[in-house]
């Protein structure tokens, strides 16, 4: 059967980074509003924090999965890594910094921000090294390992908060750091960026003596419309994220411990929906349904939490404000990609995440400074109600969906070649074999893409498209040439 292009020890490896990647991350954010209060602030400057973590990584993330390409996957993760690890530390250490401290602190979120690729990048890697055949069923499992770290990260983190609240920041840079040196030490380069390397310093000239590009697919406007989607589920989410232990303080009288516990809880409940609720959904509802229905729970819980002040009370629309989430994601994610091929979909995504990117920025700023300006509670509404529009304009785009015209063909998408760019195209006389020859030349082109280790069966049109590049229209001087061609 199919084989990793890569030893099973570097797959464990890549398993083992995004497990300790999210652990060290969920050890330190809920108790992240805590430690901010020990600089003596207000909750609008807490969101800051939030806010300048999510900016930073919408600028610069996209620029370091980008790099991936350039130099390597291993080189960026390692950098990733490390470069989160110092962050971390240096948020850890503000809390010596005297008067300086706050505005170290926020650096440290600022920087952390910038290395927030780890995750990106450990799909590429997957991606990169598994066959087609394996691909989907290690993306599953990559896909649920942050999932398994929630359920012990904010445990961890709230009670190493006991110890000091800057105890689980530093716990975190260093966690990070030490699995930067794995990565270094056990992770192979992927043979798949090496041979990309290898091909473009060797280009292959087309008639202009340049490589010839493949052509993509541009990015259709529905595109920008589904991000408008993720942007208010980015703002109702990171609310979430930047509030609830604000709230729960005020509220309840939580610490860090028994917030840690709450998000543990959550974490359940979304791994719950992700194994049952999304299979259910897939059987009885279109994708863009299970988005809206995902979005509609998601705001319901968020209004119940705000408007609660009864702790049972608040932990049900909690969970049912994650579950919501957990639905909305799952399928979001493969509706996206509805609107995407080979040629674009890098572009596809990366717009997507931009856009849920932005509104994980405005989101906690707004929050605290809401919070500040009325009641606790207040952000939650506001969020609940992003919720119900983000349904809204789902429907909208699911209208817009339903006119598209029908996805384009590989040939479509490959173009014919541009006739002419030989002085004599007009006269060139096309060959067209017999059957015979037709088949002993597909005979051989086969057995030439086998040999040479290409996976031309189940890629057939990245194949297509491949050939089409690295065979230009003919070019020829003059006659003489033409007729010797």
């Amino acid at each position: 059967g199919p084989k990793l292009e890569v030893p099973a020890v570097a797959m464990l490896m890549i398993m083992i980074v995004t497990f300790i990647d999210t652990l060290a991350g969920s050890i330190s954010t809920p108790i992240m509003p805590y430690y901010a209060k020990a600089f003596q602030v207000s909750n609008a400057n807490i969101g800051w924090l939030f806010g300048l973590w999510s900016f930073s990584s919408t600028v610069f993330a996209p620029i370091l999965t980008r790099t991936a390409d350039k130099i390597g996957r291993r080189p960026v993760l390692i950098m990733s890594l490390l470069g989160a690890g110092v962050a971390n530390l240096i948020q850890g250490l503000a809390l010596f910094c005297g008067d300086w401290g706050f505005k170290i602190f926020l650096f440290g979120r600022f920087f952390s921000g910038i290395w927030a690729a780890v995750g990106a990048t450990c799909n590429v890697y997957i991606t990169d090294v598994c066959p087609q055949e394996l691909r989907a069923s290690y993306i599953a499992k990559l896909s649920t390992v942050p999932l398994i770290a929630l359920l012990f990260g904010p445990g961890l983190g709230g009670g190493m908060s006991k110890l000091g609240l800057n105890v689980p920041v530093c716990v975190d840079g260093a966690v990070t750091i030490v699995s930067a040196t794995l990565v270094a030490y056990y992770l192979p380069e992927t043979p798949a960026y090496l041979r990309s390397k290898a091909a473009k310093s060797q280009p292959t000239e087309g008639s202009d003596g340049k490589a010839q590009p493949v052509s993509k697919t541009p990015v259709p406007r529905i595109v920008y419309f589904m991000g408008f989607v993720q942007f208010l589920g980015g703002i109702s989410f990171s609310t979430m994220l930047s509030m609830f232990a604000i709230f729960m303080l005020e509220e309840y009288d939580f610490d860090g411990l028994r917030i840690g516990f709450c998000f543990m809880g959550s974490s359940i409940v979304m791994i719950m929906v992700n194994v049952w609720g999304v299979p259910c959904c897939k059987k009885y509802f279109s994708t863009p349904q299970s988005i809206m229905i995902g979005a509609t729970i998601s705001g319901i819980g968020y209004i119940g939490f705000g408007a609660s002040s009864y702790l049972p009370v608040s932990f049900v629309t909690l969970f049912t404000a994650f579950g919501g989430n957990a639905l909305r994601g799952a399928h979001s994610t493969a509706y996206l990609g509805s609107f995407s091929d080979d040629t674009n979909r890098g572009a596809v995504f990366g717009i997507s995440q931009v856009f849920m990117n932005t509104g994980r920025m405005v989101g906690p700023v707004l929050a605290t400074h809401l919070s500040d300006w009325f009641n606790v509670g207040t952000p939650f509404y506001l969020s609940g109600a992003l919720c119900f529009l983000s349904a809204m304009m789902t429907l909208v785009v699911e209208g817009m969906h339903k006119k598209l015209p029908a996805p384009a063909t590989a040939a479509a998408i490959r173009g014919p070649l541009q006739r002419g760019a030989t002085k004599f195209g007009t006269e060139w006389q096309d060959q067209v074999g017999s059957k015979e020859d037709v088949e002993a030349m597909g005979r051989f082109i086969a057995d030439l893409l086998t040999k040479r280790h290409y996976q031309w069966v189940t890629k057939r049109a990245d194949i297509e498209r491949l050939l089409e590049s690295v065979l230009p229209e003919l070019t020829v001087s003059d006659r003489k040439a033409y007729e010797e061609t």
